[in-house]
């Protein structure tokens, strides 16, 4: 049987707010949720579609020779000091 998550558990195993969670299915980066039952008014995502969102970034990786997809950032101060050095 498919295991259904339903909007808040999506959040709470993404670390993620209910704005954030929205955003990111209206720009696609996550599925979009389906009646659970037909006709039915319960909405969820099967898991197995969220696994596979979590894995993406580290297939990429993987990919891309197992390099860092981004550049890790630097506190404030190191950053202005380096900006500001010629």
């Amino acid at each position: 049987m498919v295991s259904v998550l339903r909007t808040p558990e999506i959040q709470q195993k993404l670390g993620i707010g209910n704005t954030t969670y929205w955003q990111w299915v209206k720009l696609g980066k996550l599925p979009k949720p389906r009646p659970i039952v037909p006709g039915g008014r319960a909405v969820g995502t099967p898991e197995s579609e969220i696994d596979a969102v979590i894995l993406k970034p580290e297939q990429e990786a993987l990919r891309a020779g197992g390099k860092q997809l981004a550049k890790p950032r630097k506190a404030g101060r190191e950053q202005q000091a380096e900006a500001a050095t010629p």
